[in-house]
């Protein structure tokens, strides 16, 4: 690869703007695929070791709290030190530390033979919510860029701190709470179908 290759040279290296796929776009689904199928094996082992619950709530919250610090960093403008810029929910890093301490939870307190179910019903109902639920201003159903459900709540919480990744055509802030958490947790399911199939 030459020295003087450009992003805009190697189309697989950047973000699919809004519609479509490329390379690039794997790298916030694998990590979370990466997290979510070493946590079954991670609490399992902590159990196993006889770590009580409150010791691993305590872990579960000091990584939460590493990875969201850790996402301000990098991309919510908290080493500036100016409240005015700060951007509290940024990056896979947050993504991340969400699905973590949810996933993290259910796989502690809830019963396998529940864990598909409840995996099943926030993909159902996050789509049922996306389709269904009217945003001022627009309607129900509208899935566009910067127009939809998401990037609505998005802006009606965090207002002037909401991220704003500015792309050619506007700018995008919605960051999704539901499919890290999804994603976590199916990732989970297969790792324990593989160990009950062992």
């Amino acid at each position: 690869m030459s020295s003087n290759s450009t992003r805009h040279e190697i189309p697989f290296q950047s973000d699919t703007h809004w519609v479509g796929f490329t390379c690039y776009d794997l790298i916030m689904p694998l990590f979370m695929f990466i997290v979510g199928a070493a946590m079954p094996f991670a609490l399992s082992k902590q159990l196993a070791a006889g770590a009580p619950h409150r010791a691993i709530y305590r872990r579960i919250a000091s990584r939460f709290a590493m990875l969201w610090v850790f996402g301000m960093m990098v991309q919510g403008d908290l080493l500036k030190l100016d409240w005015d810029t700060l951007r509290p929910f940024t990056n896979v890093l947050q993504t991340i530390a969400c699905g973590y301490v949810v996933t993290g939870l259910m796989l502690l307190h809830v019963p396998r033979r529940f864990q598909a179910w409840i995996t099943a019903a926030l993909l159902v109902g996050y789509w049922l919510l996306m389709t269904l639920v009217p945003v001022p201003g627009l309607g129900a159903g509208v899935l566009e860029e910067d127009r939809n459900l998401a990037t609505w709540i998005d802006l009606s919480i965090l207002g002037s701190h909401g991220y704003r990744h500015s792309v050619p055509s506007g700018f995008t802030t919605h960051h999704g709470f539901f499919l890290p958490i999804m994603t976590f947790l199916m990732n989970t399911l297969k790792v324990h179908g593989s160990r009950k199939e062992r």
